[in-house]
């Protein structure tokens, strides 16, 4: 339902992107429920059942209700998996690679590596995603005119989900950045104006705005409708969209700002390093506490092996200390994320947020080079922005 197409948003607006689980890959993307997920499924489930249904279909038994509640929402959170999926798709007719698709609490997001190259292809990728949910909404109100003579209950439940799509799509319209409405928006703006920034901007400013009404909204329901739990829920959303807008703009700017920019450019040369056969005991004395890193590369005859992290390192008894080496319990290199010399700062950059990371290794013919971190590359988009503004 929010759509966030680059993932991280700066590391601010979606904290945690690990917590849950992965479901069986669908067209060879990977599929992640955030365990927040379950606190959206349970409300919905627990308003269709003991408050939609039986004040829009009386006279029916409890279990019955729960059924069709149960029913309904696993659909619904089908039709926004293949609202993302869309996105994805149309992503990839576009060249954008797409790392994977989230559930949470607040819908959806099709992680995309990188902003599209221009308006028409950022036009496209927003507006498949509602008009998605349109055709889905037209084919359950289909399937709950065939099923109206049959079974009165199939029929209201398909009732339910076509309107439910349609009030997705309408919500994912709003012109608040990044919801697809403010997508769209950006796309048009940005077709006018030749500016990514600058239309990032206005559509960043425009989802500021949006989660100022829905907050607003939200007042309203609770203070003159008496409607607490739709009304927190508008608050909630609003606060989101907000600190998305804001995080949103800040990752576009990043990504432009860094264009031209290589990890050579803005590495730190010669990083200290240890050695496989380095104690544990020295490692902590020799490095943990002179350098003050949580982390550091591991060398074996000049070329990069491995890395080593103080919680590996706490994972051994301290007595066994003296005799434990690095290259026991090391993540080899295999297992770690490493960059080139000419690879783009913001490949780098968004590599690390992807794995939860604050440095990566920098590696050429095989052979530690320096470190890139994510300090460093946000310094620089702070310089950057600090001249430009």
């Amino acid at each position: 339902m929010l759509e966030s197409h680059t993932q991280a948003e700066l590391a601010m607006a979606y904290t945690d992107w690990e917590r849950g689980f992965n479901l069986p890959r669908i067209l060879g993307i990977e599929v992640r429920i955030d365990y927040s997920w379950f606190i959206i499924f349970g409300l919905v489930l627990w308003t269709l059942a003991v408050g939609y249904y039986p004040q829009t279909f009386p006279g029916q038994a409890q279990l019955t209700y729960w059924g069709m509640g149960l029913i309904s929402a696993l659909l619904l959170f089908a039709s926004v998996l293949a609202h993302e999926l869309s996105h994805a798709l149309m992503a990839r007719r576009h060249g954008l690679p797409v790392s994977r698709i989230t559930l949470f609490i607040f819908g959806g997001v099709a992680h995309l590596s990188r902003e599209p190259l221009g308006p028409r292809g950022e036009f496209l990728i927003a507006a498949i995603g509602p008009l998605t949910s349109v055709v889905l909404s037209a084919g359950f109100w289909g399937l709950s005119e065939l099923t109206a003579a049959t079974s009165e209950i199939l029929s209201r439940t398909f009732f339910y989900l076509g309107l439910a799509n349609l009030l997705l799509a309408a919500f994912n319209l709003l012109p608040g950045f990044p919801l697809d409405g403010g997508r769209v928006l950006r796309s048009l703006l940005w077709q006018r104006w030749a500016n990514l920034r600058r239309a990032t901007r206005a559509a960043a400013r425009a989802g500021r705005v949006t989660g100022g009404v829905l907050i607003a909204l939200g007042l309203i329901e609770i203070l003159l409708l008496r409607a607490f739990i739709g009304g927190v829920w508008l608050i909630f959303i609003g606060l989101f969209l907000r600190q998305a807008a804001a995080s949103s703009y800040q990752m576009a700017a990043l990504q432009e700002m860094l264009r031209d920019v290589t990890v050579a450019e803005i590495m730190q040369p010669r990083p200290v390093s240890v050695v496989e056969d380095l104690s544990l005991d020295r490692l902590v004395e020799d490095f943990f506490y002179r350098y003050h890193f949580t982390s550091f590369p591991v060398e074996r005859g000049g070329q990069l092996s491995g890395l080593v992290h103080i919680n590996q390192v706490k994972e051994v008894p301290r007595a066994q200390w003296s005799q434990k080496r690095v290259g026991e319990v090391m993540t080899p290199r295999e297992k770690i994320l490493e960059v080139g010399l000419e690879a783009p700062a913001f490949q780098a950059f968004w590599q690390m947020t992807q794995a939860g990371m604050k440095k990566l290794p920098v590696t050429h013919q095989g052979q530690l080079v320096g470190i890139v971190t994510a300090r460093d590359i946000l310094e620089l988009f702070r310089v950057k922005s600090d001249l430009l503004e």
